[in-house]
């Protein structure tokens, strides 16, 4: 094999891989092409979930809540049935709600952005609209 081949191995397995570890775009979360993201939209798409799920349990409690990155309410909040846990219908409500500035029920494009830059889908940055 070459020496070009060797080289070039490895950023062809990043550039391959690259769609699969990037952030869902604007337009992929808007399922209905509407120009905004409803929470049903939001459902499902952050993968990386189990990331901030440390013991993994399904479930993020107190001490996991404190290290999210995108936080912006206590966890009481978040906690909508007291039971000192959120589970994953409270941890997309309260994503959603945290970033949902003028709460009319979906994102604007501005919103996704503040979401994304805040490291809500992995690493921070304002890429993909």
């Amino acid at each position: 094999m070459s020496r070009f081949f060797y080289l070039a191995l490895p950023m062809l397995l990043i550039m391959a891989a690259g769609p699969a570890l990037a952030a869902p775009s604007f337009d992929s979360l808007d399922r209905n092409h509407d120009g905004h993201i409803k929470k049903e939209e939001l459902y499902g798409q952050i993968h990386d979930y189990a990331r901030w799920d440390r013991n993994d349990n399904g479930l993020i409690e107190r001490n996991e809540f404190e290290r999210l990155p995108f936080k912006k309410q206590q966890f009481s909040d978040w906690d909508r049935n007291g039971d000192g846990e959120i589970d994953s219908k409270e941890f997309y409500d309260g994503v959603f709600r945290a970033y949902d500035r003028d709460r009319n029920g979906r994102w604007t494009r501005r919103e996704y952005r503040e979401a994304r830059a805040n490291g809500l889908f992995g690493a921070g940055g304002t890429n993909g609209q």
